[in-house]
Formats: C-alpha cells, sequence, structure tokens
C-alpha cells in the first residue's frame, strides 16, 4: 500500500520544499559568495543582504515560476498512473513530461541571478536560459541526481511508516526532508553557476566582489 502513496506523497514534499527555497537560495547563493571572497559566512548578513536589496518579491516570483514546471511534471505523472496502463504510461509520461523538465532546466539559475546580479525576476528568468545555453544537458544531469536523491528521501519516509505502521513518522519526516534536502539542492546549482560564469564570461573573485556588496 505505501508504494501506491509514494508518488503523492512526493508532489505534496515539493511545496514545502519551494516554500524553503527562495529564502534558502538568497541566504545559500550570499555565504557562498563570501566564503569565495574570503570572509566567514553570516546567517543574519546574508538575510540582511537579501532583504536590504529588495530581493524577496522577485525570488518568490521566480520559485514559483520552477514550482509550475514541477506541478506541470507531477501532474502528468499522477493522471497517467491512475487512468492509463502501466506498459503505456510509461512511455507516454517520457514524452509529455518533456516541456516541464526543458523549463526547469531553463529556469534552473534564475533565483540565483536575483540575488547575485540582483536582477528582475523577468529578466533573470531570460538570463537563465543564456547562462546555461550549450551547457544544458549537464545542468539536467544534476537536476536529475537531485531529482533521484529527492524521490529516494521520500521513499525512506513511506517504507519507515510500512515499518511501524506509524502514519506520523512519515508525516514528520516528509515535512523535514525538504528542509534537509533544499539547502544541499541549493549549493550545487550555486556553484554550477559560478562554473558557467567562469567559463563563459571569464567570471572571477574581483567580478564576484563588484557585484556582492555586503
Amino acid at each position: 500500500a505505501w508504494k501506491r502513496a509514494e508518488p503523492d506523497l512526493a508532489v505534496l514534499a515539493m511545496v514545502p520544499s519551494f516554500v524553503v527555497s527562495w529564502v534558502a537560495y538568497g541566504i545559500i547563493a550570499v555565504s557562498i559568495s563570501e566564503a569565495w571572497l574570503g570572509n566567514e559566512p553570516s546567517l543574519v548578513r546574508s538575510l540582511r543582504y537579501v532583504f536590504r536589496q529588495g530581493l524577496v518579491g522577485a525570488l518568490l516570483i521566480v520559485a514559483l515560476a520552477q514550482g509550475a514546471a514541477l506541478v506541470l511534471i507531477g501532474t502528468i505523472i499522477l493522471i497517467l498512473s491512475e487512468i492509463v496502463a502501466p506498459i503505456i504510461s510509461v512511455p507516454l509520461i517520457v514524452i509529455l513530461i518533456i516541456p516541464g523538465l526543458v523549463l526547469l532546466v531553463w529556469l534552473v539559475f534564475s533565483p540565483v541571478v536575483v540575488v547575485l546580479e540582483r536582477r528582475s525576476a523577468l529578466t533573470s528568468l531570460a538570463r537563465s536560459k543564456r547562462l546555461g545555453s550549450g551547457y544544458h544537458w549537464r545542468t539536467a544531469g544534476i537536476l536529475s541526481v537531485g531529482l533521484v536523491l529527492f524521490m529516494g528521501g521520500v521513499s525512506l519516509g513511506a517504507l519507515a511508516e510500512s515499518i511501524t505502521a506509524n502514519p506520523l513518522v512519515s508525516e514528520v519526516w516528509h515535512l523535514l526532508w525538504p528542509v534537509i534536502f533544499t539547502p544541499i539542492m541549493v549549493s550545487a546549482l550555486v556553484l554550477r553557476y559560478y562554473d558557467l560564469r567562469a567559463r563563459r564570461e571569464g567570471y572571477d573573485t574581483g567580478g564576484l566582489g563588484e557585484s556582492l556588496p555586503l
């Protein structure tokens, strides 16, 4: 029974993940940037930077855009898994979720662009696509690893419930897991952003110091 509930739990678990991510992106991006500049990261200073620069609204908008791509993917998977035979639904799912996956890869760097380049939400969405151009398959690989890790964590909660016969164990885990997972994934994407800027634009610590007035 727990295996059947797993997809629904996975989609629900993505909701708190995105609630956390729009703030986590800002905090982690600034913290990593400080470490790269040789400064000691500060949670208070990172929060102050995000709110002082007026980035919260733009972060929320780009996070919602990313969330829309995930909702599209999740909805297609849930609907097809319920109404179509498995032998047919698998190839259909692969075909139909491609637009959502492409959109997610294009938009994945938009939150860190908002923070480190202090651009508007719409400009950051376009900038994310341009920055990743030519490297989208590598970015997709990082996202795929993250998705496998995320789903594995969700499955652990469902498995724990089946072993303990206590639904509370699963409920608590599905609240905690996105909070644990999000900083890990965001850190990987921030580092990927730096890698792309270094490859495409010759970005270095000097450029970072000028763009991040802490």
